[in-house]
């Protein structure tokens, strides 16, 4: 028969070991709830539903919350409605690619090969009606950057890969044309097409490191840490190319040595590509506006 002194030891010990497996199940709801209620959750799906940005009603809802940077807009501001009609037209114009079969190999055509073109489509639809909002105000087309790279920041923390893709990409696209359009730049700056290909295909480590460095939290350090290991891949310009999606290791690939901004697998695929790519070659944003009547 054990001793009163062990009984009550193991006791103690049955206690304390309650108490701390209690401690970790709190912590995780605590997690859970957070994750659950974050304000930058309500529309966990970007590119799927019509976006209505009530952050700033819901700034307070946790003070452990961290919004990665977001300045939220006033509710009655007009990029409200810019940027719920900038993606409901990109969402039509990327279904409409989506019922094309436009025959490249190796390809999921609907998820990436008109990606860039319904930006500048979607882009088309709404610059008439907002000409003189994307003129002038340069700060309020900064603030829809702020929301997407907030929203991509917390799509990666909640493990929605998908979302943070897509959401820095749209930033990428904004960020261009910021340089192109708003601030009338005279600075040659190459229309980024490959790039907002790229960060909507990205790896985990081109993904988390896009966001990183652009966010002025430190709430990526930590995944950034995990992931910075994993090789980083690109894509190949040539629509052709019959490596699975085009992807490529970014450390094998090669260049266009003009614009060094079309990446290619092979100097064949390169080659091959050349009748596409020298119509593009060297422009920016500016220009390709410019050609389709689209420069306010």
């Amino acid at each position: 028969m054990p001793s009163r002194k062990k009984a009550k030891g193991k006791a103690r010990k049955a206690a304390k070991a309650k108490k701390e497996e209690d401690s970790v199940v709190a912590v995780a709801t605590a997690q859970a709830d957070r994750n659950a209620q974050h304000p930058l959750d309500q529309f966990p799906n970007l590119l799927q539903l019509p976006l209505e940005i009530d952050l700033s009603i819901q700034r307070y809802h946790d003070g452990e919350c961290c919004f990665h940077g977001y300045i939220p807009p006033a509710e009655e501001d007009v990029c409200h409605q810019f940027i719920c009609d900038f993606v409901s037209k990109f969402n039509a114009t990327m279904q409409y690619c989506a019922e094309i079969d436009l025959g490249l190999p190796g390809i999921d055509t609907a998820l990436y090969g008109n990606f860039p073109r319904s930006f500048f489509m979607a882009f088309c639809d709404d610059t008439e009606k907002y000409k003189e909002y994307i003129r002038k105000d340069s700060e309020k087309i900064k603030l829809l950057i702020t929301h997407f790279l907030a929203r991509g920041t917390q799509a990666i923390l909640n493990g929605n890969i998908n979302g943070g893709r897509a959401c820095a990409a749209v930033a990428c696209f904004f960020d261009d044309l910021i340089a192109a359009v708003v601030m009338a730049s005279h600075e040659h700056k190459p229309a980024h097409s490959t790039k907002i290909q790229e960060l909507y295909m990205a790896d985990i480590h081109t993904l988390v490191k896009y966001l990183k460095n652009l966010i002025p939290c430190k709430c990526l350090d930590v995944k950034y840490k995990e992931v910075k290991s994993t090789t980083k891949m690109g894509i190949c310009n040539n629509h052709y190319c019959s490596k699975p999606n085009r992807r490529v290791e970014r450390s094998a690939m090669v260049y266009c040595a003009r614009c060094r901004n079309a990446n290619y697998c092979s100097r064949e695929c390169q080659v091959a590509d050349w009748p596409c790519h020298k119509d593009s070659c060297g422009k920016d944003m500016a220009d390709i506006l410019n050609e389709m009547k689209l420069t306010p």
